[in-house]
């Protein structure tokens, strides 16, 4: 109930920009445990600038929880500004839509290095 508040939810928000990789990790978590589905749009974005390969994960991880299978093909095309970088996030999204994402692995091996 309180983090569906809209105070904590724009604090929330403000932290997947905070300066530190770590506490961007850490608010796409808390985003994703606490199922606040209405930040899905503030999570795209960051995928968009993210550039910490483990917080990529975490926004990866997040997304493809929250936003479902539609955005897959999104997330797959984001995967390419990070390059071998994105190899966790690859990993993230498997362990969430499973053999489904087979198809979307090869995104990562044709990847430049």
């Amino acid at each position: 109930e309180h983090a569906m508040r809209a105070d904590v939810q724009a604090h929330l928000a403000r932290l997947l920009a905070h300066p530190r990789a770590d506490v961007r990790a850490a608010a796409a978590r808390v985003i994703l445990a606490v199922g606040a589905g209405g930040l899905l749009p503030r999570l795209t974005s960051a995928l968009q600038t993210e550039v910490s390969r483990d917080t990529f994960a975490e926004l990866t991880r997040a997304v493809a929880i929250l936003g479902g299978p539609a955005l897959d093909e999104s997330l797959v095309a984001s995967w390419a500004r990070l390059g071998p970088d994105a190899a966790p996030a690859a990993i993230a999204f498997a362990r969430v839509r499973g053999p489904a994402a087979l198809g979307a692995l090869d995104a990562v091996r044709s990847l430049p290095p």
